[in-house]
């Protein structure tokens, strides 16, 4: 009775399997090239689980029937059977999830979008699907019956009284048991397609174990913690900063800070060398570069949903194959605009982290909410402890991806109405909020963070009707309606006395891909369609004033220290970025994007894509020149394999040391940071005198 049971879950999960790889995925793409290879695998990786699990069970059950233990038998199955059902209904929200975002259902997952707010959002994103759009509830509420009909039906079909029958099948089922093993593991294997095909309950437990990515010793903890601060310091081309203490590699101080921990603390280990930094100490050179701003500026950043550099066409002369920024375009000739940016984490809560607190996101788990302990701080909450007042604002609401713990250390405050979830009513609300809450005295920092413009790209109020119309022409549409929305909130506020002195900041949190690569979902290859997007920094500060286009490789990792730069602000920090007014070129700067164990690293006119750690990267190394092939249509790996080895060396060790310090809550410690500056719109003391004492050296 078991063993047939244990055949009709296995039928069911065949066919499961043949759903999800023989169709296509939400967006109209084959979910995978070679169904008809992968559907061995999957055979193979099925049959292996259900019978390891399911083991136990039997043996229980075996022992139960040996012993006539009726009742005890009956509740046993009872459990196996509710246990493999609720397995099933698992295993198709898994397919689904993968078939709209390319990832398995995680813990992380769950833990990150688990909530109301965001079963809301998905009703919304699962009503788009260029397959049938009723399969996936067909197979959700069909597959536990279809397995329990089929498995009455075999009941009644077959029976195995005779227990020589019954040897025959255990040794059939040993048989199969190896010989998946052997297939899998030693004739036919493949890292990337046995974790696309991992089964749910793999996925479940791996991920609820929390163990080490990457675990490192001191002896290559030092190593790579020293190539990061070598690096960065040749980036920032800033020697004014130093990186005191080893058990924190990120967190850095000023020269001056610097100095006075030097006197009372003997393990300070500092690059460059406690020799070197003794005798600048001494001989009283400490070169600060001159600060970009005497003025605290006010900053209004807004963060605008899935805007693609691709299709921004103030960037067509880089690149751009489409127009979908008409407030951008009308700016860019007066602002500052890079034109080689991209995001370094994905999706948006990623993105946010990477933005705020300039590091890469985990292989494995979100930072927004597995990572609960960790400490930080973010580049927001350096200005209000300069005296910024900072507020948040966003069309979608926070709890969708559970950015609330996230908003309360980053900001003073945030607002999120549901009434307002249009993008013109959120930029409504702020202008007449900007309006009656800020003045000249206090400078501040907001955020906006827009929605429209999100899959499945629907058309709003004021937007024309596109039901019948392409992914694509919809973006399009939805990105020239948000933003006509930042428009109006501009025209509204620009006669506010604040105005000119205010720096605004136009960034994309993420591209999204139309199928440029053969795939929709997001992060798919971390080609240019999913991680290119468009910075503008735009006003009427001195410390922004003027036009200039920067081809300089940059990402969100530099968005928080330029912030910090304009603001004339040189305070203790753990971010891997630099200010982008200060890069040396294109020379040194790099560049990076972080999505699971797949990483790119941009240097000089080259990008390279390559996987970190043991498993391949499903679609091989690849070389690019970002300024002949912006699209990235052309992989010159094959003339390039010593730049792709040299460049991934440096990918692997950035996504390496960084796991491992986030992991290991070794950002950031209060035990070493120093007391919080007196809030004070004039430079902080320890600038002041270091530019004094610039000012006495020699030409």
């Amino acid at each position: 009775m078991v063993a047939t049971y244990l055949f009709a879950v296995f039928l069911t999960h065949i066919l499961l399997r043949c759903a999800l790889l023989f169709r296509n995925d939400a967006f109209g793409h084959p979910f995978v090239s070679k169904p008809d290879w992968y559907i061995f695998h999957a055979v193979a990786i099925d049959f292996l689980w259900i019978v390891n699990y399911s083991l136990p069970f039997v043996a229980v059950m075996l022992f139960l029937s040996r012993f006539e233990f009726r009742k005890t038998l009956a509740i046993v199955f009872g459990i196996l059977m509710c246990g493999h059902s609720l397995l099933l209904l698992l295993t198709v929200v898994d397919h689904e999830v993968a078939r709209y975002w390319g990832v398995h259902l995680d813990a992380s997952l769950i833990k990150t979008y688990g909530n109301m707010a965001a079963f809301r959002e998905l009703q919304t994103m699962t009503g788009y699907d260029e397959s049938v759009s009723a399969i996936p509830y067909l197979l959700f509420f069909l597959c536990v019956p279809f397995s329990i009909i089929l498995f009455l039906t075999l009941r009644n079909r077959f029976s195995w009284p005779a227990k020589r029958t019954q040897f025959k099948v255990v040794a059939v089922i040993l048989m199969a048991w190896i010989s998946s093993y052997v297939f899998l593991y030693h004739i036919w294997g493949g890292g990337f397609r046995l974790r696309k095909l991992k089964p749910v309950i793999e996925v479940l437990r791996e991920s609820a174990n929390h163990k080490s990515v990457f675990n490192l010793n001191d002896s290559d903890l030092n190593k790579l913690s020293l190539v990061h601060q070598s690096q960065w310091l040749l980036e920032q081309g800033d020697s004014s900063f130093v990186f005191p203490f080893k058990e924190f590699p990120y967190y850095r101080e000023p020269l001056a800070q610097a100095c006075d921990r030097l006197r009372n603390s003997p393990e300070l280990n500092p690059h460059p060398p406690r020799e070197s930094l003794e005798r600048l100490c001494a001989d009283g050179l400490l070169p600060s570069p001159e600060a970009i701003s005497t003025e605290r500026p006010n900053f209004v950043l807004i963060v605008l949903e899935s805007h693609r550099g691709l299709s921004s066409g103030f960037l067509q002369a880089e690149g751009a194959s489409a127009d979908g920024t008409p407030f951008l375009n009308s700016i860019a000739g007066s602002a500052k605009v890079w034109t080689r940016y991209s995001t370094s984490s994905l999706p948006t809560v990623s993105a946010l982290v990477s933005i705020h607190n300039s590091v890469l996101s985990h292989p494995t788990r979100y930072i927004s909410h597995n990572f609960r302990g960790l400490q930080y701080k973010a580049f927001t909450t350096i200005l209000a402890e300069y005296g910024y007042r900072t507020h948040y604002f966003s069309s979608s609401d926070p709890s969708w991806d559970n950015q609330v713990p996230l908003l309360r250390n980053w900001y003073q405050g945030f607002t999120y109405d549901r009434r307002r979830e249009n993008d013109a009513d959120m930029f409504a609300h702020l202008g007449s909020w900007m309006k009656d809450s800020l003045n000249t005295k206090t400078p501040f920092m907001l955020t906006a963070v827009t929605k429209t413009n999100h899959f499945p790209f629907n058309e709003v109020a004021g937007m024309p009707p596109g039901k019948n119309e392409s992914l694509q022409t919809k973006m399009l549409a939805t990105m020239t309606y948000t933003e006509s929305a930042v428009r109006e909130f501009m025209l509204s506020i620009k006669d506010e006395p604040w105005y000119a002195n205010t720096v605004f900041v136009f960034v994309g949190d993420h591209g999204f891909p139309l199928g440029e690569h053969g795939s929709s979902n997001l992060g798919h290859g971390l080609y240019t369609e999913s991680t290119w997007v468009p910075l503008v920094i735009y006003g009427k500060h001195p410390a922004v004033r003027g036009s200039g286009k920067y081809s300089t490789p940059a990402s969100h990792l530099d968005l928080g220290p330029t912030l910090l730069d304009i603001a004339g602000i040189k305070a203790p920090n753990h971010f891997l970025g630099h200010s982008l007014l200060r890069m040396q070129g294109l020379e040194h700067s790099l560049s990076y994007t972080a999505h699971g164990f797949e990483g790119t690293m941009e240097l000089g006119r080259y990008r390279v894509h390559g996987s970190v750690g043991r498993e391949p990267r499903e679609l091989g190394r690849e070389v690019f020149d970002m300024v002949a092939d912006r699209g990235q249509f052309k992989n010159l790996y094959p003339e390039h394999p010593r730049l792709y080895d040299s460049l991934m060396i440096i990918m692997d060790s950035k996504i390496r040391l960084n796991t491992y310090l986030v992991e290991n809550n070794r950002l950031w410690s209060d035990t070493i940071s120093p007391a919080p500056p007196s809030p004070d719109p004039a430079l902080s003391p320890i600038i002041s005198i270091m530019n004094r004492l610039s000012a006495l050296l020699p030409n």
